[in-house]
C-alpha cells in the first residue's frame, strides 16, 4: 500500500469519527420531576420567600444580585456580561426580570441543572443554571408552590410586622 493511501485513509477515519461523535452526542435530557406544590403552605409565605431568595442568589448563571417575592409575582436583578471585540469581557450591565406566577405553565429541569420556566404558549420565560441538582429542585418546588397557591386563590397578604 502506498503512503498517500495510508494518509488519506487516516484523514478520512479522523474526520468521519469526528462527525460521528458530534452527531451522536445528543441533547441534555429533561429530568422527570414532580415539584412539591405545598411547600409555601408548609413553610409559610415569609420563610418560603427567604428560601427562594437564597437559592436564586446561589445560581451559577445568570449572576443574580437581588430577589423580591410578592403574592402575584417574583422578580430578580442580575448582571448581564458585556462582551467586547474578540470575545473580551468588558464589564456588566444591570438587568431585571419580573415573572407573574399566573404566566408560568410548566417548568423543565435538565440534567445539567438548567431550569426553564415556560409560558402557556411554550415560550421560555426564564432560564437559570444552578450548581447542584438539589438547588434546581428547591427552586422548582418553591416557584411551582407559589404558582399553585396563587392559582387556587388562597393567597392572603402576609401578616403585618
Amino acid at each position: 500500500m502506498n503512503r498517500r493511501a495510508m494518509v488519506g485513509g487516516a484523514w478520512l477515519a479522523a474526520v468521519g469519527g469526528g462527525v460521528f461523535s458530534a452527531l451522536s452526542g445528543g441533547c441534555v435530557a429533561v429530568i422527570d420531576y414532580q415539584p412539591q406544590e405545598k411547600m409555601v403552605d408548609e413553610l409559610g409565605f415569609e420563610e418560603a420567600g427567604k428560601r427562594l431568595q437564597e437559592v436564586m442568589t446561589r445560581a451559577s448563571a445568570p449572576r443574580i444580585n437581588a430577589v423580591n417575592v410578592a403574592e402575584d409575582f417574583f422578580n430578580y436583578h442580575w448582571q448581564q456580561p458585556i462582551i467586547g471585540p474578540y470575545g473580551v469581557h468588558m464589564g456588566y450591565t444591570p438587568s431585571f426580570m419580573q415573572i407573574f406566577y399566573a404566566n408560568i405553565a410548566r417548568l423543565e429541569i435538565y440534567e445539567n441543572h438548567y431550569i426553564f420556566l415556560r409560558a402557556p404558549d411554550d415560550a421560555i420565560i426564564s432560564q437559570i443554571l444552578f450548581a447542584t441538582d438539589q438547588d434546581a429542585k428547591i427552586y422548582a418546588d418553591l416557584v411551582m408552590s407559589f404558582r399553585a397557591r396563587r392559582l387556587k386563590g388562597s393567597a392572603s397578604p402576609p401578616a403585618p410586622k
